[in-house]
């Protein structure tokens, strides 16, 4: 029906409707949300919450690349949701934003049933009050991180609330990994470095297990930890996750990614550093 300018407001619903269930969020290089894109090739690939490829952002351009190796007349697909979720919450997602259930083998109990039920996994013996309890601590902790206070204290109140979890929840429960990321922003931003790489190692371990091989933000998390080791001087074992970051940054972002030559520019110092080159290239700057 027509409004008394003219317009359509179905037809206006409608596109609005289309935008929504078509655009991508797009993110930075540290996969953090900046805002939102319409790509329309890009729209017509399918969803997968095992998919073969990622999306990866440049200016106003959309890249995709391969997770792993596609076989002549293989489907492209996308993960229009975190695969890290639990089933429920993707397919929860996937019907209020997209309007339809997921049936990719992840969905239809195909794949590994044991990785999706460590996502919502309480470990045994645990009543569901300690459970409620938990989980009222844990948005406790989330609401401290939006408050106005000093962030050693949100720190000091994250970190209780995940050691209470931890003795509820599985390892690599989300709710406990999302507490883990929480606190990992506030120990950096207070340079709290031996709490940052205690955080920053399980958050991997649980990113391995939850992601799928390859996943970008896995890259991302391994590179950052490498310069939380740099902090701590412990140069053998950043070498060691700068490496195996920018072999994933380098499939999933591609060689000229800026977290991609951050990682490379680390690791070569490190490399400078090994090899005695660190002090002649400061002692020719000040020539």
């Amino acid at each position: 029906k027509e409004d008394g300018g003219g317009l359509n407001m179905r037809q206006v619903v409608e596109d609005i409707c289309r935008l929504s269930s078509n655009c991508y969020t797009i993110v930075d290089e540290e996969e953090r949300a900046v805002g939102i894109g319409l790509f329309p090739v890009a729209a017509l690939m399918n969803h997968s919450c095992s998919p073969s490829c990622v999306q990866s952002f440049r200016g106003r351009s959309m890249q995709l690349r391969a997770l792993k190796d596609i076989e002549e007349g293989e489907e492209l697909s996308l993960s229009y949701v975190d695969p890290a979720e639990p089933l429920a919450v993707r397919q929860e997602e996937l019907r209020r934003r997209y309007l339809f259930s997921c049936s990719c083998f992840l969905c239809a109990g195909e794949g590994p049933k044991a990785e999706d039920e460590e996502k919502t996994r309480v470990l045994a013996g645990s009543s569901r009050e300690a459970e409620k309890r938990v989980d009222g601590l844990l948005r406790m902790a989330r609401e401290a991180a939006g408050a106005p206070a000093r962030p050693e204290t949100v720190l000091e109140q994250q970190l209780d609330a995940i050691k209470a979890a931890e003795l509820v929840l599985g390892p690599h429960n989300v709710k406990l990994l999302r507490a883990r990321e929480e606190a990992l922003a506030v120990s950096i931003e207070v340079q709290s470095w031996g709490v940052a790489d205690e955080l920053s190692s399980r958050i991997i371990e649980s990113y391995r297990r939850l992601y799928p091989p390859g996943f970008p933000v896995v890259g991302v998390q391994l590179a950052m930890h490498g310069k939380i080791k740099m902090q701590l001087n412990d140069i053998q074992h950043a070498r060691v996750l700068l490496s195996e970051g920018i072999d994933i940054l380098r499939r999933a972002r591609g060689e000229k990614s800026r977290m991609m030559e951050e990682a490379k520019s680390l690791l070569q110092e490190i490399e400078w550093e090994a090899h005695g080159y660190g002090r002649f290239c400061e002692d020719m700057s000040k020539k």
